[in-house]
């Protein structure tokens, strides 16, 4: 659904969200709006979705969640947690969730991806397809459309391969100013990355969903940062000092 409409303005409690979507660049993150709604500019910036508040007009690239023009520009949005999975392996952790309905109001095939599919991958979403759009940089240490775990502080971005940390469980990598730690939560296929003062010694447990719900064995001050998967090709077009776990 959200490959069609690319924003829902929802609620979470009395949490007002704009949950959104970038098809061209397979990210999704949930913003606080506020007393506004966001909609779709139709505009690019590295083949990622611009998104603009309809109270104001100002422009918003989805992976930044800074203004770029507009009353507000240089305004940033409050990201909330959001987790990229199979309904199959959330229906199982969370079998009361609600879900949204299609009865949208549109006609649309809500069945049917434009793009290809992603089990198995194919058409667009090949980790080797090529990029529709022009890009601001590019990097080729991966695939175009790799995926990877990324987040950002305000002095550094970090990204994690995800096929990587499927498979080892857990990676330190080590910044600029600081070292990260991924964590896979196997249940949902997902990853939470923490800014450390030093590399654990053990492994973390995942105990929930979500990074307050992961369990060091040590005394640890992490501090969890919000993560979501992008393809690789937009990461290191918006980040492109991006330190990355190779």
């Amino acid at each position: 659904m959200l490959v069609w409409h690319e924003i829902a303005n929802d609620a979470f409690g009395s949490v007002p969200l704009a949950v959104t979507y970038c098809p061209l660049t397979g990210t999704s993150l949930a913003f606080e709006r506020g007393e506004t709604t966001f909609g779709v500019s139709g505009r690019l910036v590295n083949s990622n979705l611009i998104m603009y508040d309809r109270q104001s007009d100002t422009w918003f690239p989805q992976i930044l969640g800074v203004a770029t023009e507009g009353p507000h520009e240089g305004a940033t949005l409050v990201e909330r947690p959001l987790v990229w999975t199979t309904w199959g392996r959330w229906r199982k952790r969370h079998p009361d969730t609600k879900v949204l309905s299609t009865r949208t109001g549109f006609a649309r095939n809500y069945t049917r991806d434009p793009y290809g599919s992603y089990t198995p991958l194919e058409g667009y979403y090949r980790p080797e397809a090529s990029t529709i759009f022009p890009l601001m940089q590019e990097d080729e240490r991966f695939p175009p459309k790799a995926v990877v775990l990324g987040a950002r502080t305000a002095r550094e971005a970090v990204a994690f391969p995800k096929d990587r940390l499927r498979e080892a469980g857990q990676l330190v990598l080590e910044g600029r100013e600081a070292t990260f730690v991924a964590v896979h939560d196997e249940g949902l296929d997902t990853g939470y990355i923490f800014e450390v003062p030093r590399a654990p010694k053990e492994s973390a447990v995942v105990e929930g969903t979500g990074p307050d719900n992961v369990r060091w064995p040590e005394d640890l001050d992490a501090r969890a940062l919000n993560a979501f998967e992008a393809m690789w090709f937009a990461w290191a077009a918006f980040y492109p000092n991006t330190h990355v776990h190779e």
